[in-house]
């Protein structure tokens, strides 16, 4: 028998709760709630089924990157066990690896690596995302778009780890805007007209585009007025993308209360429960795995020839919004247009409203004056209009000798560090 205070593992613990009986500990000499730990081995086993990977089921660039001596994390089982004790007790870590080479090792005498495992982690093995979310892309381009069980199904999937207890706050990935943070906001001024209707009404002409004027952007389909910011005038121009001799116009907004934005570029580091003993672990870390992967989608360029470019992010945009309508008021990333080093937001619909009243400044004294008109999230601040004449465009590439990154796959480019 072995009982609860052994358990190093919190599912482990879990297990022995609801599996165990009061009896005495042969490994504390305790009288807990115990087990029998040849149940405790059967239940470890039986999850190291999905949580180790064999070296020759890993992808082939892992396998070669192994080969070629990439410092990887791979290992005996045992070396896996210490980096993760499942228990305090020596004795009884030492007979589930005999236990576990036995069911893992013995099973495969015919593999040319038997005895060395990898932690299915998701980023050096097989990613279940990757497979689906270009099921989920095709799903919504050519299947159903508006009521998608599949799509659904698969973004459930994605953002479990956010909705196991829906505090976003813990799973560190909300970033938090107040009135002491600046969200510039451009608009090309292609004639006389226009510009002299944002010289007059800048928190209308430069907020966020009417329902009925609103095209297909990158968050947001035709008919859905999304209010896009910059955190600065560069990175705001940036991203309208204006043309040689263009003249532009950019303006400063603050919030009135706080908002809340969800953070795509720190989904792939989000708190979770790191627990290769826990049921959810596999599914929970293939998923923060891959969330680096889909900031790369929400935030990439569109491409020529692609009728729909944003139909899939404006999809998840959509479930962000309808899944923490309550926890965040919109997402937060980086700007391609800048090299990743500038930030944009979009905020969702009922975020995005602009008060008619200006401000220079929000104290809290201040807060009184906009209480009649609780629905607006920004204000414009006066006296910030700057005005942009665009006299080049700078682009930034690599240069080879060779068509690798021309020619290369897609996997080979995420694997070798070339992607876009």
């Amino acid at each position: 028998m072995i009982c609860v205070h052994c358990m190093v593992s919190p599912a482990l613990k879990k297990f022995v709760v609801g599996h165990g009986y009061t009896g005495l500990c042969n490994y504390c000499g305790k009288t807990d709630l115990s087990v029998e730990d040849s149940k405790l081995m059967e239940c470890i086993e039986a999850l190291f089924h999905t949580v180790l990977v064999p070296f020759d089921d890993l992808p082939h660039m892992t396998q070669a990157h192994l080969e070629c001596g990439a410092d990887l994390a791979i290992g005996d089982i045992w070396n896996h066990l210490e980096s993760h004790p499942p228990t305090s007790a020596e004795e009884f870590n030492q007979k589930l690896c005999d236990f576990l080479e036995c069911e893992f090792i013995d099973k495969h005498a015919n593999r040319s690596r038997k005895d060395l495992f990898m932690i299915n982690y998701g980023d050096d093995t097989d990613n279940e995302f990757e497979a689906g979310w270009e099921n989920f892309i095709s799903s919504v381009a050519h299947g159903h778009r508006f009521f998608n069980r599949q799509a659904k199904s698969f973004l459930d999937d994605l953002f479990h780890i956010l909705t196991d207890d829906y505090n976003l706050e813990n799973k560190g990935i909300i970033q938090t805007i107040d009135s002491t943070t600046p969200i510039f906001r451009a608009r090309i001024a292609a004639s006389k007209d226009i510009l002299k209707k944002i010289q007059e009404a800048p928190e209308s002409e430069l907020g966020p585009t009417p329902h009925q004027l609103a095209s297909d952007q990158r968050m947001s389909p035709a008919g859905i007025s999304v209010f896009y910011g910059a955190l600065d005038r560069q990175t705001c121009i940036s991203e309208i993308r204006p043309l040689v001799g263009d003249s532009a116009v950019s303006g400063e907004f603050r919030t009135l209360t706080k908002l809340r934005l969800i953070d795509l570029n720190k989904l792939s580091s989000c708190n979770f429960k790191n627990d290769i003993y826990d049921d959810e672990f596999v599914r929970h870390a293939h998923a923060v795995a891959f969330f680096k992967e889909m900031a790369f989608q929400m935030s990439r360029p569109a491409r020529r020839g692609n009728s729909n470019p944003y139909l899939a992010t404006q999809v998840i945009f959509e479930y962000l919004r309808v899944k923490f309508k309550d926890n965040a008021d919109g997402v937060i990333y980086q700007s391609v247009q800048q090299d990743q080093s500038g930030a944009c937001l979009a905020l969702f619909p009922e975020s995005s409203l602009i008060s008619p009243i200006s401000a220079c400044s929000i104290q809290d004294d201040d807060v009184f004056a906009f209480e009649k008109e609780p629905l607006y999230s920004l204000f414009y601040v006066p006296e910030s209009l700057r005005y942009h004449r665009v006299r080049g465009v700078s682009y930034m590439q690599e240069e080879d000798d060779s068509d690798f990154k021309l020619t290369s796959g897609i996997n080979l480019q995420k694997y070798m560090g070339t992607r876009f």
